[in-house]
C-alpha cells in the first residue's frame, strides 16, 4: 500500500521547527533599521562588537511612544487652518508613521 505522507509530530520535530522559526525571525529582525513591529532582541557590546545577547524575541505591547504620537497628531490636526475632510485625511496633514519610525 502506497501512503501519500504522514503528519510529522513528536518532540524532536517540534524542537526543529521552533529552532527554524527562531532563526528565520532573527534574520528578519537583524535585516533593517528600527521597526518595532518586527520584534527586537537585547544587544550588548562583547569584545568591542555589538552583538545580540537576548534569548527571546520581544514585541511591543502598549508602548507609550505610539500613544503619545497619536495624541500629538490629533492635537496638530485640530489646530490646522481648516478641518480635514472625513476619513483618514488627517494622516496626510501630520505624518504619524514617519515620526514613529
Amino acid at each position: 500500500m502506497d501512503e501519500k505522507g504522514y503528519r510529522k509530530t513528536g518532540r524532536c520535530y517540534r524542537r526543529c521547527m521552533r529552532i527554524h522559526k527562531n532563526r528565520r525571525l532573527r534574520k528578519i529582525i537583524e535585516y533593517g533599521g528600527y521597526n518595532p513591529y518586527r520584534g527586537y532582541v537585547d544587544w550588548d557590546f562583547i569584545d568591542g562588537h555589538l552583538m545580540p545577547v537576548g534569548k527571546y524575541i520581544k514585541y511591543p505591547r502598549n508602548s507609550k511612544a505610539p500613544q503619545y504620537l497619536k495624541r500629538q497628531t490629533w492635537h496638530r490636526v485640530r489646530r490646522y487652518e481648516s478641518l480635514p475632510p472625513k476619513g483618514n485625511y488627517y494622516r496626510k496633514i501630520f505624518d504619524f508613521w514617519w515620526e514613529l519610525f
